[in-house]
């Protein structure tokens, strides 16, 4: 990836949030890690320095973060040490980048995690992508590609620009081109230049999310954890069958019970149910 030519000039309203960037980006328990410039390249495009921004579509701050989002959030260890109401506040605006920074490095990690991404520039454009069209709108477009194309891998940012120039909202076009996001982070960082990624990038094998989102955006609950271990799957489903079993023995025992009861009661209607009684229709003489 090679910036553009036409660096894009700071905003200073975003540029005012410096600070408070930096502290959330600090704080941030979830991997990967985030950078002050990143969250404000976001802001940039999001709101323009506004935490009282809010959208046609209910968006609301900084970073302009939904209902979905915040929910997500709030059921993170992030969210358990500084939980947000929902819709989240405006007047709140170190809330807002807490909540951008966090579902940012989660969008960053849903890129790594299908494959999209393999280092660090590019788990920082992808997670750009997914952060502004939704993860369920990503891999949509990526399975179009796909199979419109008829190849298996992951297709450029530029081809998806170009088989969905109005994809999704309007604005969604300028993410969808490599460069922009990487040129509005170098525009809030020292030097104009890219800021150096402390951490190694993300890996699949890495504790990244599971995609927390269906195939129309919409959050989904978090899978439970089951044991890979084959051992352990096949006892759990031996004591399952087990006690499927015993329960079928009890129901046969007092079944058998009432049976065996009602033949003591009166054998000879024992035996005419069993079909000795004479077939001429003729009662036998008494004895």
């Amino acid at each position: 990836m090679v910036l553009s030519a036409m660096p894009i000039k700071p905003n200073p309203k975003v540029e005012a949030w410096m600070p408070q960037a930096a502290e959330v980006c600090a704080s941030l328990s979830r991997e990967p890690s985030v950078t002050a410039p990143e969250i404000l390249a976001i802001v940039h495009r999001e709101s323009g320095g506004d935490p009282s921004a809010v959208s046609i579509s209910g968006f609301r701050g900084l970073g302009q973060v939904g209902r979905a989002v915040c929910l997500d959030y709030n059921d993170s260890d992030d969210g358990a040490v500084y939980p947000t109401p929902i819709p989240v506040p405006l007047d709140k605006p170190i809330l807002q980048l807490r909540i951008t920074a966090w579902f940012y490095s989660w969008c960053k990690s849903w890129a790594v995690k299908r494959g999209y991404a393999q280092n660090d520039l590019e788990s920082m454009v992808w997670g750009r992508v997914c952060y502004g069209w939704g993860p369920g709108n990503l891999k949509r477009a990526v399975k179009d590609w796909r199979q419109a194309t008829g190849l298996e891998r992951v297709p450029s940012l530029a081809e998806l620009a170009d088989m969905f120039p109005q994809a999704g909202r309007p604005y969604v076009r300028p993410w969808l081109i490599a460069d922009t996001f990487l040129d509005e982070v170098a525009a809030y960082s020292p030097q104009g230049q890219l800021p150096p990624i402390d951490t190694p990038g993300p890996s699949a094998s890495e504790d990244a999310p599971s995609d927390g989102y269906d195939d129309d955006g919409l959050l989904v609950p978090r899978p439970l954890e089951v044991a890979a271990d084959p051992f352990a799957i096949a006892a759990r489903s031996g004591a399952v069958l087990g006690l499927l079993a015993i329960g079928a023995a009890s129901v046969l025992f007092v079944v058998y019970g009432i049976l065996g009861a009602r033949r003591k009661r009166n054998p000879k209607a024992n035996r005419r149910g069993r079909g000795n009684a004479p077939k001429s229709g003729v009662n036998p003489p008494a004895k």
